[in-house]
């Protein structure tokens, strides 16, 4: 059997380690992602707009990067704007309010409305004329105890 002697692992070890590096190194370098393929996928896109927001240097001069930023365009231009779906929305919800609030204000008047046929009679209830002060005098033999 083979043994290896305590120095020769480290050796292994950085051959093979500086092989797989050599080999990815000269893979070839894959071609900038098209517009259209980054629009299909949108994982993808939002990794490339990350990058590129985070190296400034890259999002001026990288192919993908303007290739994202048209991807991006161009979805913004394909759906609807956001706008007329919350107009449509605010509008029926105010139709929807103005009609409770009608429904509401029936319902008071019909409420306050005064029937003079059912309604109870009430006693008068104005002020009593005020008495009139006689000029008489009075007498202390009227008075008890006087």
């Amino acid at each position: 059997m083979c043994s290896i002697r305590k120095g020769d692992w480290k050796v292994a070890a950085f051959l093979v380690i500086f092989s797989v590096t050599l080999l990815c190194g000269c893979a070839k370098e894959l071609p900038p992602r098209s517009a259209l393929q980054l629009m299909e996928d949108p994982a993808v896109l939002l990794g490339v707009i990350h990058r590129c927001n985070q190296l400034q240097s890259a999002a001026l001069n990288d192919r993908e990067c303007r290739n994202a930023r048209e991807a991006v365009s161009r979805l913004d231009a394909q759906q609807p704007p956001q706008t007329d779906l919350a107009e449509r929305e605010f509008e029926k919800a105010r139709e929807a309010r103005r009609a409770r609030d009608e429904l509401e204000r029936r319902r008071r008047e019909a409420n306050e409305k005064i029937d003079p046929y059912t309604m109870p009679l009430a006693p008068d209830m104005a002020a009593p004329a005020p008495a009139a002060q006689s000029t008489a005098v009075v007498s202390t033999a009227s008075i008890p105890n006087g």
